[in-house]
């Protein structure tokens, strides 16, 4: 176990730059959340008071929110509010439940790895297709899709270590 104590000053960099990097990310998303509410509502007063329906509102909210998604998953991570398993933390004895949490943090940079590491293959295989996206009213290439999934997770990943080697430092107290 590392040295309990102050964390040490690259620790306190990444967390500045993995929170700010966050903060960003958490506004586009919102800001995108907010985009697909508008989308969508001008689309029911289209469609319901004038009978004049956009074809464009499903593939335009769907691109939305994937970008939405990938944006979202570090500052989730972050804030506490992926899923969780509370129900066990009560049958874990006091003295191994630090560790658990350890070896959680350390799945979860695991996933997020792997995470990465797929999308990535996946977005480097759309850029060499590129191919527009099937069945859309939108020519919208795949390629523009898919970016944006290493970048959420990769994002996720800085974030999971982050809170890992925090958590490390920490579990020394």
């Amino acid at each position: 176990m590392p040295a309990p104590g102050p964390h040490p000053a690259w620790l306190l960099a990444a967390q500045r730059i993995t929170r700010r990097v966050n903060a960003v990310f958490l506004a586009v998303s919102g800001g995108l959340a907010a985009a697909i509410m508008l989308v969508i509502l001008q689309d029911v007063v289209r469609r319901y008071a004038f009978n004049d329906p956009s074809a464009w509102v499903l593939d335009i909210c769907s691109f939305m929110l994937v970008y939405l998604f990938f944006l979202a998953l570090a500052p989730a991570l972050e804030a506490g509010s992926h899923v969780s398993v509370d129900l066990f933390r009560q049958l874990i004895p006091d003295r191994y439940r630090r560790r658990v949490l350890l070896l959680g943090g350390a799945l979860t940079v695991g996933f997020g790895a792997i995470l990465c590491f797929m999308l990535f293959n996946d977005t480097v295989e759309a850029f060499a297709d590129d191919n527009p996206f099937p069945a859309s009213t939108i020519p919208m290439k795949m390629k523009y899709i898919w970016m944006v999934g290493p970048l959420g997770a990769a994002q996720f990943v800085l974030t999971a270590l982050v809170l890992l080697a925090t958590g490390m430092r920490e579990a020394g107290d």
